[in-house]
C-alpha cells in the first residue's frame, strides 16, 4: 500500500493536534473528570482525526448552524459523503442537528451530553494553516 506524502503529513498533524489538545483541555475541565472519566473526549478527538470532519467542525464552530447545502459548497466533498461525515460527529455527540421545515441546521454541540459543562473543543484554537492545503 502506497501512502502520499501529503497523508503522512496531515496524520502527523492530527498526532500533533490531538497532543496539544490535551495540554489545553486540561485547563477547562476539573483533574478527576479529565484522569477518570474523559473518554468520552477520545470519541469527539478520533472523529476530528479525520480531516474532512475537521473542516466541517471548524466551518460550523465559526459560521454557527449551517445546512448540509451550505456545507457542502464550502467543502470540496459530495453531499453524500457530507452526510455520512455529520452523521458521524452528531453520534459521537460533536454536533447538534434542528430540523427547521425540510432543512436540517447542523451546529457544534454547546455542552458536553456526559458532563453538561462547556464543550472544551468549541474553547481551543486549532491552528488552521496546516489544513488549508488539505
Amino acid at each position: 500500500m502506497q501512502v502520499c506524502q501529503s497523508e503522512v503529513a496531515t496524520n502527523a498533524y492530527f498526532v500533533l493536534l490531538i497532543n496539544h489538545f490535551y495540554l489545553e483541555i486540561s485547563a477547562h475541565i476539573d483533574y478527576d473528570l479529565y484522569m477518570g472519566k474523559a473518554l468520552f473526549c477520545q470519541s469527539c478527538l478520533s472523529n476530528l482525526a479525520v480531516p474532512s470532519r475537521m473542516h466541517i467542525f471548524l466551518f460550523l464552530r465559526t459560521s454557527g448552524p449551517t445546512t448540509v447545502t451550505e456545507i457542502v459548497r464550502q467543502m470540496s466533498l459530495s453531499q453524500p459523503t457530507v452526510s455520512y461525515h455529520l452523521k458521524q460527529m452528531e453520534e459521537s455527540s460533536l454536533l447538534s442537528k434542528k430540523r427547521v421545515g425540510r432543512l436540517i441546521y447542523y451546529s457544534v454541540q454547546e455542552k458536553c451530553p456526559n458532563n453538561q459543562k462547556a464543550c472544551a473543543l468549541k474553547q481551543i484554537n486549532f491552528n488552521t494553516t496546516s489544513l488549508q492545503g488539505n
